[in-house]
């Protein structure tokens, strides 16, 4: 598996979680109205000083999700994570190796000592992930969204450069993330 940048040929595959309503139950976007011209303009700035969207793909090339770093900050050093995966890609431990090298790339490549990372409340599958993964509670904002018919709590959840340790990750001049074997 790598991390790599987005590319136009991944619209439809990103379109196909977007209208997937068992994989965006829990976001606060509404994603049904978004089209192939949306897409396309969201991937042809998804990577810059500020934001960094990564595809998720097999070594064969296949778009698994998208795993992101935003509102990078580089004089506090911190940024947000977040990460979405293809229904077909959920229990394989995509997310798990692919947040192996995006924290990789934002602790020793960016420099970053802080990732943090917020989620709905009722997002026990997620949670669940992030507290076995070793991000940390921090807080909670009570009824701080409107998701769906409802408002619900948002969770706030970090992880330090210091308690994560290099995996040895080589990260290429195309920005493509691979383990070391």
């Amino acid at each position: 598996m790598i991390l790599r940048r987005l590319l136009l040929s991944d619209v439809d595959d990103i379109l196909e979680w977007m209208k997937d309503e068992e994989i965006t139950r829990f976001f606060r976007n509404n994603f049904e109205s978004k089209t192939k011209q949306d897409i396309e303009t969201f991937i042809n700035s998804s990577f810059t000083n500020d934001n960094q969207h990564f595809a998720i793909s097999s070594d064969e090339g296949i778009y698994l999700g998208t795993i992101s770093l935003k509102n990078i900050d580089y004089i506090s050093k911190n940024a947000e994570y977040a990460i979405v995966l293809t229904r077909e890609s959920l229990g394989q431990n995509v997310a798990k190796t692919a947040t192996d090298y995006i924290l990789s790339y934002a602790f020793f490549v960016l420099n970053l000592e802080k990732i943090y990372l917020n989620v709905a409340s009722t997002n026990l599958r997620a949670i669940s992930f992030y507290k076995k993964y070793g991000f940390i509670f921090e807080g909670k904002f009570a009824f701080h969204v409107f998701i769906g018919s409802e408002f619900c709590n948002l969770e706030w959840y970090s992880i330090f450069k210091k308690d994560f340790s290099n995996k040895n990750y080589n990260i290429d001049s195309n920005m493509k993330m691979v383990k070391y074997i």
